[in-house]
C-alpha cells in the first residue's frame, strides 16, 4: 500500500512539473537558508561550552565609575589579592597577549598567537594535555605549552618536546623550551591561543611600556593590564560575593579613581565582550542571534505558504480524485497518508537540493555571518537529527492544510460539480500572498534604511579631510620618538606625498586615553577628556580647522612644549569663557579646533585636548596624491622598512579603517540584504504559482471578455489588479511596525539618518515592481491568447 502512495505522489509530481518545480525549488531555498542560520545559532551559542566547571567561572572586570566605562582586564596582581580575600576562589589565572606572533624553530618562520598566562590557566579553563607536563609550566621560566596544530606545523611527525622555539614578541625576543602539547582550542573559545608561555616573561615588558604611567606597573593600582579568570568552589553565594567586592574595591585600587570590580560570568563573556572598553575578545551580538532566527524561520514559513498556496489551488483539480476515492472507501487516514506522502516526497527532493546548496554557499556565507560555521555538520548526529526535524515539521506544515481542506468534501457534492473554489479559499489564498509581501517589503525597508545609514557613515563631515590618506603602524616593538623626524623627511622627498603626521592615536579609533577635569563653574561635575599627544604637522595634514587661535604650526619649540589646542566640546563642557590665554592641566591653551569625530558615529564628539609629544607614536598618517598611487605605496613601504627594524609598516587607506569600525553593521547589512534577495526569490515563486492558477481558473472568462471587446490592456489590469492592491495592503500594515524596529536600532548611534516616508514608498515601489514582473508574462500570455482556444469546447 505504502508503495502504491509513492506511486502516485510521484505521478502527481511529474503530472505538474510547473508547479511541483515551484515548490520544490522554493521549499529548497528556504530549508537551506533555515539550516545555515542553525548552523550559525548553534555555533554562537556554543562559546566557551566547552569548559567543564563554565558556570563556576568569572572574568574580573573593571569599571571605571567616572568614566563609565568598564574594561575586561585588572591590574597585574590583582588575582592574587582577591584569593587571599574571597575563600569562595579556588583558583585563579592571569593571561595576556593577544597578537600573532612571528615563531621560528631552526629553519622555519611561521606565526601564531602567543599568550603569557599562569600554569593555573590549565585548572581553570578545560585545555586537556596530549603529551608532556604541566609541572615544568610552573617550574621554569622558559617552558612553553603548544597545541596540536603548531606541532604538526613545526615538528611533523617528529616528538615535540624538549624542543627549542625562538619567539618575537612584544618586548624582546624568547628561546622557550616545549614541555607539553595540548589539544587545539575549540574555536569558539573566547581565550585563543597557540603557545602559552608563563607570564611572569611578559614583566620586562610590562615594565618598559608603562614606565612612564607608574613608577612600578606590577605593583599598580591603576593599570588594568591582563585577563584575570576566576574558578569559584561551588556553592558559592553571589550576592555575598558582590557585597564583599565593594569593600574590597575602595581598598585595593587608587584613592584618585573610583574603581569597581566585578565577577563577571566566563558564559556571557561572548555576547557581552563588545560592551568592554578597548576589547581584544571575540564578542557576538546576541540580538544578531535572535534576529537571523527570526528571518531563517519567516524565510522557510513563506517556502511552505507557497506550498499551502499552490496546492490550495490545484486542490480544485483534484475533488473528482477525493470524490471517487471516497466513495470506494477510502478513509480519512488513508487520504492523509496519500497527501503527506506526497507532502514528503517534496520535501525529500527539497532537502536534497537544500544540503547541495548549503555546501555550495557555506564558506562564503561564514564570512558574511562572521564566524567561521562548522563544515563537517553532516558528520555530527546533532545537525543531522535536527536537519531532520525540520523537514518533518515543514513536511506537516505544508500537507496538513490541504489533506484538512480535502478530507471534508462530500462524495455527492463533488461528483455532482457542487463542489467550487469559494471565495473563502481565495480569501485564504490572498491573504497568504499578502503575509509573504508583509515580510519581503519590511526586509526590504530594512535593507534601504541600513543602506542609508551605512552611506551617511562615509559622507558625514568627521570634521577633517579623510580622502587620500594612508595609515602606518609601526608595531608596538618599534620606537620611533628619536627618529620620527627623519622619516618625515624621507618620506617627503616623494613629490607624491604633501605632508606626513602621527601620534599616539589617531581619528577613526577604538583606543582612547581618558582623564577627569572639574567644570570650571562646578567643581563637583567631572568632564572626561580625551588626550591627543601628536606631531606639530597634525592639524594641517588632516586639513581640521581652527576656530580660534593658532595652531601648531606657528609655535617656537619652546612654545610647543607648554601649549595645547582644545575642541569646540571641551570649551563648551568644561565652561572656558576666554579660552585663547587661559591655563589647562599646565598649559596654555592656543587655539581651538572645530569639533572632530575622533570615534564612530555611535558616539557623540566629547571633550578633547591635542598637544604636541612624540615620545610614543602608535599611527602615523601620510597624505598622498590619487596619481602613480601604487608607486608611492611602494616608496613608503621601502622608507617604512628601513625605521621598522627591516619589517614594512603595515598600512591601510583611511576608508578602510572607517569601515572597520563599522564591520558589525556592514556584515549586517550585507546579511540581512543577502536574505533579503533569498525571500524575495522564493515569495516570487509563490506569486508566479498564483497567477498561472488565477490565469488558468479565469482562462474562460478572459476568452468572453476578450469577444465581447476587452483590449489586451483591459485584461492584464484584470490580472494584476489583485497583485497592486495586496502590495499597497501590504506597505500600509508592515510600515508602523518597521519603523519603530528600525528607529530603535538607529538609537545605538549618536550621529544618524531621520526615517522619513519616502523609504515605505520606495519598499513598496519596489515590491511592486517585482511582483508586476513576476506576473507580467503569464499575465500577457493570457491577455493576448486566441480566445478560440479557450471556449472551443463550450
Amino acid at each position: 500500500m505504502l508503495k502504491n502512495y509513492f506511486k502516485i505522489a510521484l505521478r502527481n509530481i511529474v503530472n505538474n512539473k510547473i508547479y511541483s518545480s515551484i515548490n520544490i525549488v522554493g521549499l529548497a531555498v528556504g530549508m537551506a537558508v533555515g539550516f545555515i542560520i542553525l548552523l550559525f545559532v548553534v555555533n554562537e551559542l556554543s562559546y566557551d561550552r566547552y569548559n567543564k566547571n563554565l558556570d563556576d567561572m568569572f572574568v574580573v572586570t573593571t569599571k571605571f565609575v567616572d568614566f563609565d566605562n568598564t574594561s575586561a582586564k585588572t591590574q597585574y596582581r590583582i588575582g592574587q589579592m582577591l584569593k587571599g580575600q574571597f575563600p569562595e576562589i579556588k583558583e585563579y589565572a592571569r593571561w595576556m597577549g593577544d597578537r600573532r606572533t612571528v615563531i621560528q624553530s631552526k629553519d622555519k618562520v611561521l606565526d601564531g598567537k602567543v599568550v603569557f598566562a599562569d600554569p593555573t590557566l590549565f585548572s581553570v579553563l578545560t585545555l586537556p594535555v596530549a603529551r608532556g607536563n604541566l609541572k615544568e609550566l610552573s617550574m621554569i621560566d622558559n617552558s612553553a605549552v603548544i597545541s596540536k596544530s603548531i606541532a604538526k606545523k613545526y615538528f611533523g611527525n617528529d616528538n615535540p618536546l624538549r624542543k627549542i622555539l625562538n619567539i618575537r614578541n612584544e618586548g624582546g625576543d624568547y628561546d622557550v623550551k616545549i614541555c607539553a602539547v595540548m589539544d587545539d582550542i575549540p574555536k569558539t573559545s573566547t581565550f585563543q591561543a597557540d603557545i602559552i608561555i608563563p607570564i611572569q616573561l611578559a614583566e620586562a615588558s610590562i615594565k618598559k611600556y608603562w614606565k612612564d604611567v607608574d613608577k612600578n606597573p606590577l605593583e599598580s593600582r591603576m593599570l588594568d593590564i591582563c585577563y584575570t579568570y576566576l574558578l569559584l568552589k561551588p556553592g558559592y553565594n553571589l550576592a555575598d560575593i558582590e557585597h564583599k567586592l565593594k569593600t574590597f574595591s575602595k581598598n585595593y585600587s587608587d584613592p584618585k579613581w573610583n574603581v569597581q570590580f566585578d565577577f563577571f560570568p566566563l558564559k556571557s563573556l561572548y555576547f557581552f565582550s563588545d560592551k568592554f572598553t578597548n576589547n581584544n575578545l571575540p564578542a557576538g551580538d546576541v540580538s544578531n542571534v535572535y534576529i537571523y532566527l527570526a528571518i531563517g524561520f519567516l524565510i522557510l514559513l513563506i517556502a511552505c505558504t507557497n506550498i499551502v498556496i499552490i496546492n490550495t489551488g490545484k486542490a480544485s483539480s483534484r475533488t473528482k480524485e477525493i470524490g471517487l476515492r471516497k466513495v470506494v472507501g477510502a478513509s480519512r487516514w488513508s487520504l492523509m497518508k496519500q497527501i503527506l506522502t506526497e507532502s514528503v516526497l517534496n520535501v525529500f527532493f527539497s532537502l536534497f537540493i537544500a544540503v547541495l546548496l548549503v555546501e555550495l554557499f557555506l564558506p562564503s556565507l561564514s564570512g558574511l555571518l562572521g564566524n567561521e560555521l562548522p563544515s563537517e555538520y553532516l558528520f555530527q548526529w546533532r545537525f543531522v537529527l535536527m536537519f531532520v526535524l525540520i523537514a518533518i515539521l515543514v513536511a506537516f506544515m505544508s500537507g496538513s492544510y490541504i489533506y484538512f481542506y480535502l478530507s471534508k468534501c462530500r462524495p455527492i457534492d463533488i461528483l455532482k460539480n457542487k463542489m467550487t473554489v469559494g471565495k473563502s479559499k481565495t480569501r485564504f489564498r490572498k491573504t497568504l500572498v499578502a503575509f509573504q509581501m508583509i515580510i519581503f517589503i519590511g526586509l526590504i525597508t530594512t535593507v534601504i534604511i541600513i543602506y542609508l545609514q551605512m552611506t551617511y557613515f562615509h559622507t558625514k563631515d568627521f570634521g577633517f579631510n579623510k580622502d587620500n590618506l594612508l595609515i602606518l603602524y609601526p608595531g608596538d616593538e618599534n620606537d620611533l620618538s628619536t627618529s620620527f623626524d627623519a622619516f618625515k623627511s624621507e618620506l617627503k622627498t616623494n613629490p607624491n606625498i604633501s605632508g606626513v603626521t602621527g601620534g599616539n592615536l589617531i581619528p577613526a579609533s577604538d583606543g582612547r586615553a581618558i582623564f577627569l577635569v572639574p567644570n570650571r563653574l562646578n567643581s563637583k561635575k567631572k568632564i572626561p577628556v580625551e588626550a591627543l599627544d601628536v606631531d606639530k604637522d597634525f592639524f594641517e595634514v588632516m586639513d581640521m580647522k581652527l576656530v580660534l587661535g593658532k595652531g601648531f604650526g606657528e609655535l617656537t619649540p619652546g612654545e610647543l612644549k607648554n601649549s595645547c589646542i582644545l575642541n569646540e566640546a571641551a570649551v563648551k563642557e568644561i565652561n572656558i569663557k576666554n579660552p585663547i590665554g587661559d591655563i589647562f592641566q599646565h598649559k596654555t591653551i592656543v587655539g581651538v579646533v572645530k569639533d572632530f569625530n575622533m570615534h564612530s558615529l555611535r558616539e557623540k564628539i566629547g571633550s578633547t585636548v591635542i598637544t604636541v609629544g612624540i615620545d610614543y607614536i602608535s599611527e602615523i598618517v601620510v597624505k598622498i596624491s590619487s596619481q602613480n598611487l601604487p608607486s608611492t605605496i611602494k616608496f613608503v613601504e621601502k622608507i617604512s622598512k628601513e625605521f621598522n627594524n627591516g619589517k614594512a609598516m603595515e598600512y591601510e587607506f583611511f576608508g578602510e579603517r572607517i569601515d572597520n569600525l563599522y564591520k558589525k553593521e556592514l556584515k549586517f547589512f550585507q546579511t540581512i540584504g543577502f536574505f533579503t534577495g533569498l525571500a524575495i526569490f522564493i515569495a516570487c515563486l509563490g506569486i508566479l504559482g498564483t497567477s498561472l492558477f488565477a490565469s488558468q481558473q479565469r482562462i474562460k472568462e478572459i476568452g468572453i471578455r476578450k469577444v465581447v471587446g476587452a483590449s489586451t490592456e483591459n485584461i492584464f489590469i484584470l490580472l494584476t489588479k489583485e497583485f497592486i492592491f495586496l502590495t499597497v495592503f501590504s506597505t500600509i500594515i508592515i510600515s508602523p511596525i518597521a519603523y519603530y524596529l528600525m528607529n530603535k536600532w538607529l538609537q545605538d548611534f549618536a550621529y544618524r539618518i531621520e526615517i522619513s516616508w519616502w523609504m515605505f514608498v520606495l519598499s513598496g515601489g519596489i515590491a511592486l515592481v517585482i511582483a508586476l514582473a513576476t506576473v507580467s508574462f503569464q499575465a500577457i500570455k493570457a491577455a493576448t491568447a486566441n480566445p478560440v482556444e479557450s471556449l472551443r469546447y463550450e
